[in-house]
């Protein structure tokens, strides 16, 4: 049987939304069949929240515009559409949305002006809606939504009520995936290959949320899959388990590592003779080890990090 259960999952950057992360090493070929899925499902089965209609005061439908607000109405619409909130009810959620113009100048309308609702929380309250342009002007709205999956095109039966926009609403609340396959290094072997994901949200949710709610979905439909061709899902998760405890972690001998004969012989001197030895110790120590110039160091952090080790600061 092929060994795929020797891959590691390591993220390398996760801030304001974005994330990378490195899965491998895996055999020849696995990289394109696990990514593609993978990403296939953060673009479509993530759940999130959106907008699902708009009632304005004094607006019959979105082909018109507001005495004083500075856009027309279907780009206020289009505007809120990309509105990132998350919703904390299965219910659905009425928002309401009241400003008026100013005599001093142009009054913007943001996010942070829908009144609070303890179901909703917006995630920037400094998105710009619209602007007021005139003292009389006003923008009086209610605003509903609700959790869903994927894209959903308007309900045109949300028409029946005077004066109810309905807009296509994208849940997902995954807004860019990536994926990269690279080649790796087990040993002297370099006939495998690692994962690069790269994955963006509208911060509604982490990447790191995002990824595990795709490989759960993942699990669900390969344990479903195992189900019904006759085998049993949580019987073979029990015997991967027991077969990992029976093979403890595989020593990595520095000896067999393809590296340089300067790194090799400042590793086999300072009494490491494995590399999982390495895994866990402080950076400033492997540092001071002797014959280890900065050069190892860095071709050193770069093998490590092949082999899912690392040091500490």
């Amino acid at each position: 049987m092929l060994e795929i259960d020797k891959f590691k999952l390591k993220k390398l950057v996760e801030e304001n939304g974005y994330g990378e992360f490195e899965i491998g090493p895996l055999p020849k070929g696995y990289g394109h069949t696990i990514a593609n899925s993978i990403r296939r499902i953060l673009l479509s089965s993530i759940q999130g929240a959106a907008i699902i209609s708009v009632r304005i005061n004094g607006v019959e439908h979105e082909y018109t515009t507001l005495e004083g607000v500075q856009d027309d109405v279907l780009e206020v619409l289009l505007r809120l559409q990309n509105l990132a909130i998350i919703v904390h009810t299965e219910d659905e959620v009425v928002l309401k949305l009241n400003k008026k113009g100013k005599k001093s100048g142009a009054v913007e309308v943001k996010a942070s002006d829908i009144e609070p609702n303890p179901d909703v929380e917006i995630v920037d309250g400094d998105f710009l809606i619209t602007k007021l342009t005139k003292p009389s002007a006003k923008i009086d709205a209610e605003i509903k939504v609700k959790r869903g999956y994927g894209f959903s095109f308007p309900d045109e039966e949300m028409r029946k009520e005077i004066g109810n926009l309905p807009l296509g609403s994208d849940f997902n609340p995954v807004t860019r995936v990536e994926v990269y396959i690279n080649p790796a290094r087990v040993g002297q072997r370099t006939d495998y290959e690692k994962i690069i994901l790269k994955v963006t949200t509208n911060r509604t949710k982490t990447p790191s949320e995002v990824l595990l709610e795709a490989v759960e979905v993942y699990d669900m439909i390969a344990n479903r899959l195992v189900n019904l061709a006759g085998g049993d899902a949580e019987a073979l998760e029990s015997q991967v388990v027991e077969e990992k405890e029976e093979n403890p972690e595989e020593k990595i001998l520095v000896s067999e590592v393809n590296m340089s004969t300067r790194l090799t012989n400042s590793l086999l001197n300072s009494g490491i003779a494995t590399l999982n030895e390495l895994d866990g110790k402080n950076k400033e120590e492997v540092m001071n080890f002797r014959g280890m110039g900065r050069k190892s160091f860095e071709e050193l952090i770069e093998i490590l990090a092949d082999f899912g080790l690392t040091l500490s600061e």
